[in-house]
């Protein structure tokens, strides 16, 4: 059991994933959540329940590191509605995760504040709806700008009805919520043209936990078990999400498929690994891999000669997919495929440290990563480069200055 700290202020961090799921929504608020609980907070999470499956000895592990973690406690809720691919499920399924959620916010925890994890929307719904009930601040971190991004990737263009609920529940977010967190100075111009005061919007920069994801030899115990050590290995390791563009980096495959030695290692899930694995099918160069633990990671980005980070055409440019941070803190090549004018590229021009070719665009992807290929003293000086600006500009203990700045504002000090 958890050791609790008493007379110490209590932080509620709500999240609709949390490890044991590898996935950047997942090590972001893990990070925060044990950075808050070093700086002296008591804090709980409230997460919701997946089928991710991990091997006894990864269970072990994952069991020691929440032990380690002092007075952080997680708590999982169960949807009410199964997930499918469709948008029906999936918006019933959020429906589920918002109940399940508020029923065990109002009724298990006492906190002294709330951070939220958003999108999903109805996830941070929930969480506004517990702190306004206890009377108590709510910080919510927006990462994507929902249902913006949703209408510029066409998903919600045949659903007025959708797209109406999801306005109704951006503003009522918006205008409850005591700080809004964003990652970079482009989404915070972007919300506040939606009529948030910028006085409560905070740009506080995602991070990489630069002790967890750091270089390491890519012949590893992951490289070695899937035989990954003598091939060149272009990753994908993620959320198989709508807003990322997994056709691009399968129709780049195709067209390197007679490339000696060049594998696609796509790793993770999400409502496009069905479409992933259609249209990979007879493909020899792409190996598909479930997600991993957050244990496991590291290992994946090790065992890669580049790594890929992808967004569809019409997401936001001033997106930058927190994949990328921990990219560059493994001493990695970062080859993206988005927007050639948003922040990501500014980042990678700034750092030297990978390349970006226009959405959608798998012949530019391709000559990249042939290119990369064909030059592994590149690959070497851009991930070096990588790392020394993600050490410089993308540290955890910058982001949490942040936060604990923020909790101070609000009268919540440690």
């Amino acid at each position: 059991m958890a050791l609790i700290r008493v007379n110490r202020r209590r932080i509620l961090l709500v999240t609709g994933v949390f490890p044991p799921v590898a996935s950047s929504a997942a090590n972001l608020f893990y990070e925060l959540g044990l950075g808050l609980s070093e700086a002296g907070y008591n804090v709980d999470v409230l997460t919701i329940k997946t089928d991710f499956q991990l091997a006894n000895g990864e269970k072990q592990k994952m069991r020691r590191a929440f032990a380690e973690m002092g007075a952080m406690g997680v708590y999982r809720v169960s949807p009410l509605f199964s997930r499918r691919g469709d948008l029906v499920s999936r918006g019933l399924n959020q429906l589920g995760q918002m109940i399940g959620l508020l029923a065990a916010g109002l009724g298990r925890f006492r906190p002294d504040a709330v951070i939220v994890y958003s999108p999903p929307l109805p996830v941070a719904l929930a969480a506004v709806l517990i702190a306004r009930s206890k009377r108590i601040p709510v910080i919510v971190n927006v990462q994507d700008i929902v249902p913006q991004c949703l209408i510029e990737l066409g998903v919600l263009r045949k659903n007025p009805v959708l797209l109406r609920v999801l306005e109704m529940m951006e503003k009522y977010v918006n205008s409850k919520a005591d700080i809004l967190t964003v990652h970079s100075e482009g989404n915070r111009q972007a919300i506040g043209l939606k009529g948030v005061t910028l006085s409560k919007l905070k740009v506080v920069p995602n991070w990489a936990d630069l002790d967890a994801v750091s270089p390491g030899p890519k012949f590893n115990p992951f490289s070695i078990k899937y035989g990954l050590e003598d091939k060149f290995v272009a990753s994908f390791a993620g959320v198989m999400g709508t807003s990322q563009d997994m056709r691009v980096i399968i129709e780049a495959a195709r067209i390197l498929q007679n490339v000696p030695k060049l594998l696609f290692l796509l790793v993770g899930d999400g409502v496009q690994k069905g479409d992933v694995l259609k249209w990979s099918a007879g493909l020899n160069n792409v190996m598909l891999l479930p997600p991993v633990s957050r244990e496991v990671y590291p290992s994946v980005l090790h065992s890669s000669d580049v790594s890929l980070a992808t967004l569809k055409s019409g997401v936001a440019p001033a997106v930058v997919p927190s994949k990328i941070l921990n990219i560059m803190a493994s001493g990695r090549p970062v080859v993206a495929a988005m927007s050639m004018g948003g922040e990501v590229a500014r980042i990678l021009e700034s750092a030297d440290c990978g390349h970006v070719v226009g959405p959608g665009n798998p012949h530019a992807l391709a000559s990249v990563i042939e290119n990369l290929y064909q030059s592994p003293e590149e690959c070497l000086r851009l991930g070096s480069n990588g790392r020394r600006y993600a050490e410089q500009h993308f540290s955890r203990h910058g982001a949490l200055k942040g936060y604990l700045d923020i909790l101070d504002s609000l009268g919540c000090q440690a």
